[in-house]
């Protein structure tokens, strides 16, 4: 402690001084200068003080820096060192490793450790690290900005790529017209319901109404009959109890499915529509699962309708004209923009009447544009052929059974569900039938697994139209009013659709159900469509700045070419005997070649017509004869070429 004081005492003036000046010139020195100047300090500093033990470098310029900066506290920190006594024990101990710290100059740290053995030096050591570090900060400030610009040019390519693919902005409800709940009176219902059962009893049917259910636009009275009444005799009552409840039709559903009751359904005296907004703002369709979910309205109970039409997997929609067939595929393609993504569902819509679908052109679901030529309605049926054929190639590559199974196993490469909705089915038959049928037939029968689903409507439900192999492949139909039972029994092969009340009131049939469910109809005006439609061409236009642009696709119809050489292929057997006759006689005519073999109207123009085709007669010019334009030699050639070639060769 006494040669510590003396240390302290001995470096007041001058020493100090000439410390502090060097210690200035060092902070612009390199380290190994720095190693230099303090092995120069510590010998100067012997000389100068006469101490008899030499401490480490740290130990003899440290102080002074305390003594610049707080050159009045040298009796503090003597107080401090007095009232511990162990590092006076440990100044000894310094003085037995003198080699070791001026071997260990040039690393500087090794004698940190050893500052909190004496007092002064914890307080002293960080003005040497702040002398010390300045080097070292300006070797980080130099190495640093070398990564930085390439941090930052990592970090460009980065950041765009997220925004870039914007997400589908779904429409919001409030483009959509909500209901008021207005319900009539119980009061009402319990008369209908007296009525009904003393309009029974007057014709000797014991029967009692023991539960109703109110709907939009019918009540649906549950009728128990008593022990021995049948239920075919309450059926025939149907006539005296529309008479009896003033009602304009009554539906009687005997049994009820899964109730041992007959249904009567009543129309209500007060009809209330359903609009759509209420129906997708329904916990079953805003909660419900499917890939192409949809909305049609609510049944008989008040409960809303959601189906899935990938489970159809394709509908049959059929009624008169203004019984609701339009505003239904209108509610179908507003649910599908309201629930599914454009890279989730694709549509392809397919109109005769022009001005029905085309409002939709623009909005990012479509596949193509709203097709309006009957032509190009058969080459969207062709290409979705194709489509399917090579998704089935994809399938087998990929070993998977279905569309599913493929999303699954390529999660960056999801296909989407292709939905074809066409508005007049009866238009596209009268152009093509059989060719639309066969196309039809496919699609129905194949489509499903590779995820193409079809939707046909139609007003003339005919046998013509609607055939037996078209239904027999489209499970899921949905009835709207129409004339007759014998037009219900082709739609749902059960009569009750000629009981409808028209306006959104439909039958629907699901693939695999027992029984049809009876449903009012969501209405969407068309004013409501359009708000809908420009709602999603905006978001498209903010997202993409540029309308949207549908990938052109071969809507094109096969040439006949197929077709002629599969007729030639089936050639009559006269060919070769009428074909010389006319080169014979001259004579290319129909009535000719009629009289000659005896062949009705038909066979003979048909005979004509290959003979013109294969370029052995001339076209018709009106009155005037054909022309001859082979010879024999040369039909003969053509009819049997092989025996030609068999002769060339010998």
């Amino acid at each position: 402690a006494a040669r510590s004081a003396a240390r302290l005492e001995t470096l007041d003036d001058k020493p100090t001084e000439f410390i502090y000046k060097k210690n200035t010139e060092t902070q612009e020195a390199t380290p190994e200068e720095e190693v230099e100047i303090l092995t120069e300090e510590v010998e100067e500093t012997d000389n100068k003080t006469e101490i008899r033990e030499d401490t480490p470098i740290s130990s003899a310029y440290e102080p002074s820096e305390e003594d610049i900066s707080n050159p009045e506290e040298p009796s503090d920190i003597e107080e401090g060192i007095d009232d511990k006594e162990e590092p006076v024990e440990s100044v000894p101990e310094e003085g037995e490793e003198i080699p070791l710290p001026e071997e260990e100059i040039p690393e500087e740290e090794p004698p940190l450790p050893e500052a909190p053995t004496e007092e002064p030096m914890p307080v002293e050591e960080p003005s040497l690290s702040q002398e010390v570090e300045p080097t070292q900060p300006v070797q980080t400030v130099v190495e640093n900005p070398a990564p930085a610009p390439n941090v930052s040019a990592s970090e460009k390519p980065v950041v765009p790529p997220t925004p870039l693919p914007p997400a589908y902005q779904f429409p919001p409800l409030s483009l959509l017209h909500a209901g008021t709940n207005q319900a009539s009176g119980q009061s009402d219902v319990r008369q209908k319901a007296a009525l009904i059962e003393s309009t029974l009893h007057s014709f000797g049917v014991k029967a009692k109404v023991v539960h109703f259910s109110m709907g939009p636009t019918v009540t649906r009275f549950e009728l128990k009959p008593e022990m021995g009444v049948r239920v075919s005799k309450i059926e025939g009552l149907s006539n005296e109890l529309a008479m009896a409840l003033e009602a304009t039709h009554i539906r009687i559903e005997a049994p009820i499915p899964g109730k041992s009751a007959v249904g009567i359904e009543i129309p209500n005296t007060k009809a209330l529509s359903v609009p759509l907004h209420d129906v997708l703002a329904s916990d079953e369709f805003q909660h419900g699962k499917g890939h192409i979910l949809v909305a049609l309205g609510k049944d008989i109970t008040g409960k809303t309708v959601v189906t899935d039409l990938a489970k159809a997997p394709h509908l049959l929609i059929a009624g008169s004209t203004g019984s609701g067939k339009s505003v239904c595929i209108n509610s179908i393609i507003t649910s599908i923009i309201y629930h599914s993504r454009p890279d989730e569902v694709k549509l392809m819509l397919i109109d005769p009447k022009v001005v029905e679908l085309s409002v939709y052109n623009g909005i990012p679901h479509l596949r193509t544009e709203v097709v309006t030529d009957m032509r190009k309605a058969q080459g969207t049926l062709n290409w979705a052929v194709r489509e399917m054929e090579a998704r089935y190639q994809l399938f087998a590559g990929a070993k998977v059974r279905n569309i599913e199974g493929y999303n699954k196993a390529n999660p960056d490469k999801k296909m989407p569900y292709i939905l074809i909705i066409v508005d007049e089915f009866a238009d596209l038959m009268n152009v093509a039938a059989k060719e639309v049928e066969v196309l039809i037939q496919r699609l129905t029968q194949k489509a499903r697994a590779a995820g193409i689903h079809l939707i046909l409507a139609t007003q003339r439900p005919s046998a013509d139209v609607i055939t037996g192999v078209i239904k027999s492949n489209i499970p899921s139909r949905i009835a709207f009013m129409v004339e007759s039972g014998l037009n219900s029994r082709i739609i749902l092969d059960e009569g009750g659709a000629e009981s409808l009340l028209g306006k959104g009131d439909m039958l629907f049939k699901q693939a695999g159900a027992l029984s049809t469910v009876r449903i009012q109809g969501a209405f969407i005006s068309d004013e409501e469509v359009e708000s809908v439609v420009e709602y999603v061409k905006n978001e498209c236009l903010k997202q993409e700045q540029q309308p949207v642009v549908y990938e052109p696709i071969d809507l094109s119809v096969p040439d006949k070419e197929e077709t002629q050489e599969h007729m030639e292929e089936e050639q009559d057997d006269l060919l070769p005997e009428a074909a010389e006759w006319v080169l014979d006689t001259k004579r290319a005519s129909v009535s000719a070649l009629q009289r000659r073999f005896r062949i009705g109207y038909t066979r003979a123009g048909r005979l004509m017509d290959t003979m013109e085709r294969m370029g052995i007669v001339g076209p018709a010019e009106g009155a005037k004869p054909r022309d001859i334009l082979m010879s024999k030699a040369a039909l003969q050639a053509l009819l049997n070429p092989a025996e030609e070639k068999s002769e060339e060769n010998q």
